[in-house]
């Protein structure tokens, strides 16, 4: 059985993650010299909206605002672009369950997360929206406005 997977620049899209609004989520590797290979997850948009400049923009700006976050709640940039004519964004591949998933398993064997579970999610959600809101941009000193 032969797998027909995307190459598209210097990654190879191993399969479709999620798809909605203006773009497609992919996960990836990264094929680099010697044969090292990083998983990454890569965000583009759909092609029917690779003409808009208004997608464009929004594209943009989303990248220009997220590749100035770093922490540990919060999804890392690696890199941003274009490739045939899609912009892309290159971004930290989290493996395993999302929220939505979980939820959605425990719902169909009748479980409920804790009341001290439900905290530690709110926390660590707070904690990392706390540092978006915080967050400067490095070339002009200025709060983000996230």
């Amino acid at each position: 059985m032969k797998n027909n997977f995307e190459t598209f620049g210097n990654y190879i899209l191993l399969e479709k993650l999620a798809a909605g609004g203006m773009a497609e989520v992919y996960l990836a590797k990264k094929l680099a010299a010697g044969g090292v290979q990083k998983f990454v997850a890569i965000k583009r948009i759909l092609s029917q909206f690779s003409d808009s400049q208004d997608f464009i923009q929004m594209f943009k700006d989303e990248a220009k605002i997220a590749i100035n976050l770093s922490h540990s709640n919060v999804v890392s940039i690696y890199d941003f672009g274009t490739q045939n004519g899609q912009f892309f964004i290159v971004m930290e591949f989290v493996e395993g369950r999302n929220l939505r998933q979980t939820l959605n398993r425990m719902k169909r064997v009748s479980q409920q997360f804790s009341v001290a579970q439900v905290a530690h999610v709110i926390k660590q959600v707070a904690a990392g929206l706390e540092h978006a809101h915080k967050c400067i941009d490095p070339t002009t000193g200025k709060p983000l406005n996230i």
